[in-house]
């Protein structure tokens, strides 16, 4: 057996377990086109099949809005927990627009509009600067005027937003929350003694940063990592989960 066959053994051997994902480019794949973006075949039938099993938590946690999210996954059982904007946006929780969102968005949309292919999308906690679209020689460009903006912009609100610079995305955050924040949180209001993570890009980072022994981090593709496991693809992801629920029955 391999060392990470050996750790999801060890894992699904714990009587109470949380299961927790990212979405783009960890269960759906990264393409040119968000929007489009839909889970791999076999993912949205291995989570709920996983979600149904006694003594498990199934939990989505994605920087995409939910509005966004769950119409991905027509489907999906009704107890997997889901969670958007990074682990600000959760589904009990009655949605209001942070007051300085507009004021961002406002200038961030100046700057995109003078690069094709730049896009911004608003939520509720923050906005995302989304560059895939845009040529390889003008994303530099992109990518410092919105730092100076953003830098400008903390002066007058007198705060300084989180900003991370993912796969063809910049979010920009008014809170300090985290994705490592959110699983935290389901992983002690579920009681999971153990928690089975995976994600590719920047912002899962916060979570396998508070991993502990006992729990598993999977990092999804090539980029850099502090996770201790590592998956090629989606579809690898798709394979992990069918074989945990092969090991929890």
């Amino acid at each position: 057996m391999t060392q990470f066959s050996d750790a999801l053994a060890l894992f699904a051997g714990h009587r109470r377990i949380l299961v927790a994902s990212d979405f783009d480019g960890t269960l759906s794949d990264h393409g040119p086109d968000l929007d489009a973006s839909a889970p791999v075949p076999g993912a949205e039938a291995v989570i709920n099949a996983v979600a149904r099993l006694s003594n498990v938590t199934v939990m989505l946690v994605s920087g995409r809005r939910l509005g966004d999210l769950l119409p991905r996954f027509p489907d999906l059982a009704a107890d997997v927990v889901a969670v958007g904007e990074h682990g600000s946006e959760w589904p009990d929780r009655e949605p209001t627009q942070h007051p300085a969102v507009e004021r961002l968005a406002s200038g961030l949309d100046e700057i995109a509009s003078a690069i094709p292919g730049a896009i911004i999308e608003r939520k509720l906690f923050g906005i995302t600067l989304r560059h895939r679209g845009v040529e390889t020689g003008r994303i530099e460009q992109l990518l410092e005027e919105t730092a100076a903006f953003l830098r400008e912009a903390a002066s007058d609100l007198g705060m300084t937003p989180r900003v991370e610079y993912g796969r063809g995305v910049v979010d920009v955050s008014l809170l300090s929350t985290t994705k490592g924040d959110a699983v935290r949180s389901v992983k002690r209001t579920s009681g999971a003694d153990a928690v089975l993570f995976f994600g590719d890009d920047v912002s899962d980072e916060s979570v396998f940063e508070v991993l502990g022994s006992e729990d598993v981090g999977v990092k999804v593709g090539p980029a850099p990592s502090i996770a201790r496991h590592r998956v090629p693809d989606p579809r690898r992801v798709v394979a992990v989960l069918e074989e945990l629920l092969y090991l929890r029955q």
